[in-house]
């Protein structure tokens, strides 16, 4: 490990000193994103991008646990042990995620693990919460997440970091270059994570959580090419190959030993961004994507033996591949109209044991979109629409559900000003059931559901944006979304676990962001209430599980002339519920405050060094019942960055 550390030092130093003042230029047009930018979208909705910098870079490696920093969303660790978010209670398999705004939702469960997913090469994470483009298609019940990498058109660079911390160690290289016409970025790095010790407040003799461990190397590349002036296309590769244990549930009476001793996961695209007229623009793209992730059972805790009928040797594999095209028209004087087609075929391979015969899952996907922007001075808005087309094609043999079809609108309004803003919005939205959810077994379970009902959703939201104060911005909104059919997986008797429909589910709340700047100190608030509840008649429970009802997120900044900036933060998570499967009830976690700090020194025009202390007051927190969370860790680091 010492070897590959001083190999990357000496690689980033060597890239560095091919760049010199005089070769570095700046170049300026707009990145190849499926999704332009909308002015009336992010007008008419809580709709914001969220930059990634520095002190991100430094706190986290991986996605999921950046999720936590944005209002509205609370990330976890799942009982697989993967990146697993909830966007305003809506769980991430009632969420359309996107990469450069290719779909990277799994067809076949609904699921992306975002804990696979490195920093390296993204610069900015777009988020639509309820109401987002009509564009995107299907299956955004409660919005839209867009990761979105390092605009490839930005100044000649190359960068290098090194973290080494108590429980995680990374190294990241990156490279920007201009080739007469072409544009090349380039990234790739390394993920160590150890076995964490959970806080000192856990009741337990060894602190350790066992089998908690992740590792995984990652690389992404893009080319575009410029042609004239109204041509540009683009060729990116994002790859990522791990491993990584998943922990035990220590309260369980039926403790599983798990593992995923490899994953691996690959995005390709190609994209074309073309003006056809002075008023006319079309963009198109094909890609593909796909994974393979093994999973072992073991009979105990020594991870050495599969004898017990509840062992197993599971591998699941998993393609999609498509295309969008969408028609921009810029009318002189008139706002954006926009028209779209997306079209993706998913198909799994999976073997729950490696004695039993695979099975062949296959489905397609088709959206249709129109979206009209609209001004009359102040006032201004959008509607949208999209028709929605699933066909399943194969499901190993069963039978096949008939085609499901649905026609989605939307509304937003808004009243702007250079320093107010206030809108509503309105969205009717619907989420197919996955093939997962119908037909198979969820793994170490056998309980296929194929009666289950497409899910719908009405989501209402007000809200209002101001910068009337100087060095003060306060967004503020009040959402409501109704939804029915809602998927969620339940218990029954036989402690198996089966996908099943929530009548009538509430997801409601207010949603405070405030920043301001005093003399060079940068104060951030976020604040998040949130009331989940099942209103299905003669449901047993109102609660909802694992969705706090209220989040703060505090945290200060400051930058010295001396070259040391020191960010401070603390979040706050209070009255949220677990369900305990082995008593079948439900009960409350503890609440708890994270505090974390991240400073970085620049000790010279291109190299800095940098701390992260995150748990700080070493607070005992859960996941999920019988998960534990990290107590205190840090890490140090240093970046070049030319």
């Amino acid at each position: 490990m010492k070897k590959f550390y001083l190999l990357a030092i000496i690689f980033a130093i060597s890239i560095c000193s091919l760049y010199s003042n005089e070769q570095i230029k700046q170049f300026r047009t707009n990145e190849i994103i499926v999704i332009s930018e909308d002015k009336q979208i992010q007008k008419s909705t809580s709709a914001n991008d969220f930059e990634i910098d520095g002190k991100h870079r430094n706190k986290y490696f991986s996605l999921d646990a950046l999720f936590n920093e944005i209002n509205g969303i609370r990330s976890a660790r799942n009982s697989k042990n993967e990146g697993y978010f909830r966007l305003r209670g809506m769980d991430q398999r009632q969420i359309g995620i996107y990469f450069d705004g290719i779909p990277i939702v799994n067809q076949y469960d609904g699921m992306v693990d975002l804990s696979q997913y490195s920093l390296t090469a993204v610069s900015k994470i777009s988020i639509a919460k309820g109401l987002s483009s009509a564009l995107y298609g299907a299956n955004n019940l409660g919005g839209s997440i867009n990761i979105i990498t390092d605009n490839v058109f930005a100044r000649n660079s190359v960068g290098a970091s090194i973290n080494y911390g108590d429980i995680s160690q990374n190294i990241g290289l990156k490279a920007k270059h201009k080739f007469g016409d072409f544009y090349l970025t380039l990234a790739a790095d390394y993920n160590n994570f150890d076995n964490f010790k959970s806080s000192s407040l856990l009741n337990r003799d060894d602190k350790t959580i066992n089998n908690s461990y992740g590792k995984s190397y990652s690389g992404f590349v893009k080319l575009a090419n410029q042609i004239g002036n109204s041509f540009i296309h683009s060729l990116s590769v994002m790859y990522g190959n791990g491993e990584k244990g998943i922990p035990i549930n220590l309260e369980t009476t039926k403790p599983r030993y798990w593992k995923m001793p490899n994953w691996n996961n690959l995005i390709a695209n190609y994209g074309t961004n073309a003006l056809l007229s002075d008023i006319i623009l079309l963009k198109t793209n094909i890609f593909a994507t796909k994974s393979h992730n093994i999973i072992d059972s073991y009979d105990d805790s020594s991870y050495t033996t599969q004898k017990t009928r509840s062992a197993f040797h599971s591998t699941q594999e998993y393609l999609k591949f498509g295309g969008s095209a969408i028609l921009e028209i810029n009318w002189q004087n008139f706002e954006q109209t926009k028209f779209a087609i997306t079209f993706n075929r998913d198909k799994q391979n999976q073997q729950a044991n490696s004695p039993d015969p695979w099975k062949d899952f296959r489905s397609q996907l088709l959206s249709v979109s129109a979206e009209q922007n609209f001004g009359f001075g102040n006032f201004g808005g959008l509607i949208g629409l999209n028709y929605d087309l699933l066909t399943p094609i194969y499901a190993n043999g069963s039978n096949l559900r008939n085609s499901e079809d649905f026609l989605n609108y939307q509304l937003g309004l808004n009243y702007s000003t250079v320093s107010f803003n206030v809108y509503g919005n309105y969205s009717h939205k619907s989420r197919f059931p996955t093939l997962k959810e119908f037909y198979a077994e969820i793994t170490g379970a056998n309980k296929p559901n194929p009666n289950l009902q497409s899910e719908f959703a009405e989501n209402l939201e007000l809200g209002v944006r101001t910068s009337l104060i100087d060095n003060l911005n306060i967004r503020t909104s009040i959402y409501a979304n109704f939804v029915k059919n809602l998927i969620d997986i339940t218990i029954l008797e036989d402690k198996s676990r089966q996908f099943v429909n929530i009548g009538k589910v509430l997801f409601a709340g207010l949603e405070l962001d405030v920043n301001y700047q005093i003399y060079d100190v940068v104060f951030n608030f976020g604040f998040n209430y949130q009331k989940s509840e099942n209103q299905t008649d003669g449901a047993t429970s109102k609660i909802m599980p694992l969705r706090p009802e209220f989040v703060t997120n505090f945290s200060m900044s400051h930058s010295f002339d001396f070259g040391l900036s020191a960010l401070l933060q603390l979040k706050s998570y209070l009255n949220h519920q677990a369900y305990n499967s082995d008593k079948k009830t439900y009960f409350e976690l503890p609440n708890y405050n994270l505090l974390n700090a991240v400073i970085s020194y620049d000790i010279m025009k291109n190299i800095s060094l940098n701390s992260a202390l995150i748990n700080i007051l070493d607070e005992l927190y859960y996941s999920d019942w019988g998960y534990p969370q990290a107590g205190f860790s840090f890490n140090l680091g240093v970046g070049i960055n030319l």
